[in-house]
């Protein structure tokens, strides 16, 4: 039985088309993994990030000229939808790396966006987001940052600090 969603007036035929096709996605390709992932227990997986890189979702609000599927905010929480209800680990991969290159996607450069979109499209770049606070202390080291080395393997890191005013007061 389809797992119930917003009411199908408020949606497209082109957002009802990708939410069944999400569903279907997730109960092909993330199923196993769900239970693969909760088996093992507390552990890092790159096995979701493959999967949805193979999707084009990685950046489904990046635009189509940066090499993405260019979709709204409907779309990627309908496709957020259907993979949290098989795999959560998955969905949360799905939301960081979106989240993560929507900052770049509405106010990076034009240099930044064509640099950087794309790879985050493909899922070869991985974005995070990190909210500081205004004080720059708070990344000083991060010049001297040299990423992250896990079993003998060295992850290349870059950190790009966009300073944000504090809240109006």
């Amino acid at each position: 039985m389809p797992a119930a969603i917003l009411p199908h007036s408020f949606l497209t035929a082109a957002q009802l088309r990708l939410f069944q096709e999400a569903e279907v996605f997730a109960a092909s390709r993330l199923t196993a993994l769900a239970s693969q992932l909760e088996e093992r227990g507390p552990h890092t997986n790159r096995d979701a990030r493959q999967i949805l890189s193979e999707t084009g979702w990685l950046g489904l609000l990046i635009d189509t000229e940066d090499g993405s599927l260019g979709l709204d905010r409907t779309a990627k929480t309908l496709v957020l939808q259907a993979i949290s209800r098989v795999c959560p680990a998955a969905s949360a991969t799905l939301q960081a790396s979106v989240l993560g290159s929507a900052h770049i996607a509405e106010y990076g450069s034009e240099e930044l966006r064509r640099r950087l979109l794309p790879e985050m499209a493909a899922g070869r770049c991985w974005p995070s987001t990190v909210v500081t606070d205004p004080e720059p202390r708070t990344l000083r080291d991060a010049d001297r940052f040299q990423g992250i080395v896990r079993d003998g393997v060295r992850a290349a890191v870059d950190v790009l600090k966009i300073p944000t005013p504090p809240p109006a007061s």
